[in-house]
C-alpha cells in the first residue's frame, strides 16, 4: 500500500463497537488531522449498521477481529469460566490467530503507530511488538491487585509486561494507573484525562452555570453519574450511599435509571442497586416512563415478554400508541455472519 511518507497511518484497536471507551476515540477522530495521520481501526464484535456507518466516517478502514479479555474473570462460577476459557481457546488459538490477524492487517494497512484502547486486550500489544511498531498503551481502568480488574500477574510482573510492550501508556487518571505510577514506577507513563481540560474545572463560576442551564436551584444536590445506574463496574453503589447521607436532612432524592440495563451482568451491572434503592430511601415514590417513541408495539410486547422472566426486576410494562406493526420474525443463523 503506497502512503504519502508525510501522513502517519494510526491503528486504534477498540475494546467493543459501542460503549464509552470507543465513543471517545471516535471523537477523537472526527476531529483528526488527516492530512496528517490516516485513522484505522480494529473492533472486536461486529458493529450494528449504525456503528459500521460511524466507523466508514472517521477511518480508512477496519476490520472485526476477535480479542478475549486477559484478565481474571471476577464473580464467575469454575464451571462457567472453564467453559468460557475452553471456548476462547478453540476460537482464538490461545490467541495466536487472533495476534497473526491483527499482524496480517498492520503489514496491509502499512501502520506506522498502534494504539491499544483499554487494559484488557493484549492482543494489539503483542502484535506491535512483533513488528517492531510503536504501541500506545491507553489503560481507562484501575487494574492490578488493588484494582477492579485483577489479572493472572502479581502487580511486578504486571507494570513489567506493559512496560515491555508499550512505548508510552496513557492513564486516563492517577487512580486508574495507580499500579503503573506508584511502587516501581514506570516513567513512559503519562496521565491524561481522556482528553479533558481539567483547568476548566476549576473555575468556580461551573457549578453556578450548570445549575443554572439545568434550572436546579443551589438548595438541591446534583450528582452526576456515568453508564447505567446498576453497573457495580462505575461503583455507582458508592454514590448512592454518599447521597443517601448528603440528603438525609432534606430527604429529598430524584434518581432517573433503567433496572432493565442490569441484563448486562457480564459487565458488572448489578440489580441489587436499583432494588434496594427504596430501603435506603424510605416512602420512595416510583414513577415508570413506559411509553416507548422508538419501536412499534410487537416488537415492544416480544421483548416484555422475554425480560419479563428475569426474577430480580421492578418490571414496566411499554407501550406505543403508534400502530402494532409487523410480526416479529426469528432467524437463527450458524455464526455471526
Amino acid at each position: 500500500m503506497s502512503k504519502n511518507p508525510a501522513k502517519k497511518n494510526i491503528l486504534y484497536i477498540l475494546n467493543s463497537s459501542s460503549g464509552g471507551a470507543t465513543q471517545g476515540i471516535l471523537e477523537l477522530l472526527y476531529k483528526i488531522d488527516r492530512n496528517r495521520y490516516e485513522p484505522y481501526l480494529i473492533t472486536p464484535n461486529q458493529p450494528n449498521s449504525i456503528q459500521s456507518t460511524n466507523f466508514e466516517i472517521v477511518c480508512k478502514s477496519y476490520a472485526v477481529i476477535r480479542m478475549d479479555w486477559w484478565n481474571r474473570k471476577y464473580n464467575t462460577p469454575l464451571l462457567k469460566m472453564i467453559i468460557i476459557s475452553v471456548s476462547s481457546i478453540l476460537k482464538t488459538g490461545l490467541n495466536l490467530i487472533t495476534i497473526y490477524k491483527i499482524i496480517k492487517k498492520i503489514r496491509e494497512w502499512d501502520i506506522d503507530i498502534i494504539h491499544t484502547s483499554t487494559s484488557l486486550t493484549i492482543q494489539g500489544a503483542i502484535a506491535a511488538k512483533l513488528t517492531n511498531k510503536p504501541h500506545v498503551w491507553h489503560v481507562r481502568e484501575r487494574i492490578g491487585s488493588d484494582g477492579l480488574f485483577k489479572f493472572w500477574l502479581p502487580d511486578n510482573l504486571l507494570r513489567y509486561t506493559f512496560k515491555l510492550l508499550s512505548d508510552q501508556i496513557i492513564s486516563e487518571s492517577h487512580y486508574a494507573g495507580t499500579v503503573l505510577l506508584n511502587k516501581n514506577r514506570i516513567k513512559r507513563v503519562k496521565v491524561i484525562h481522556d482528553g479533558v481540560d481539567t483547568n476548566e474545572y476549576t473555575n468556580l463560576d461551573l457549578g453556578k452555570n450548570i445549575r443554572k442551564n439545568l434550572n436546579i436551584n443551589s438548595n438541591n444536590l446534583l450528582i452526576g453519574m456515568v453508564a447505567n445506574l446498576s453497573a457495580t463496574m462505575k461503583r455507582h453503589d458508592i454514590f448512592i450511599k454518599v447521597a443517601a447521607i448528603l440528603a438525609k436532612k432534606h430527604s429529598n432524592i430524584c434518581c432517573v435509571g433503567d433496572d432493565d440495563q442490569s441484563i448486562y451482568s457480564w459487565r458488572g451491572a448489578e440489580i441489587k442497586n436499583f432494588l434496594d434503592f427504596n430501603k435506603i430511601y424510605k416512602n420512595t415514590k416510583i414513577i415508570k416512563l413506559e411509553q416507548n417513541y422508538r419501536s412499534t408495539q410487537n416488537i415492544l410486547s416480544a421483548a416484555s415478554g422475554l425480560i419479563s422472566n428475569n426474577n430480580d426486576r421492578m418490571g414496566k410494562k411499554l407501550w406505543n400508541d403508534s400502530k402494532a406493526g409487523e410480526l416479529v420474525k426469528l432467524f437463527c443463523y450458524k455464526n455471526g455472519k
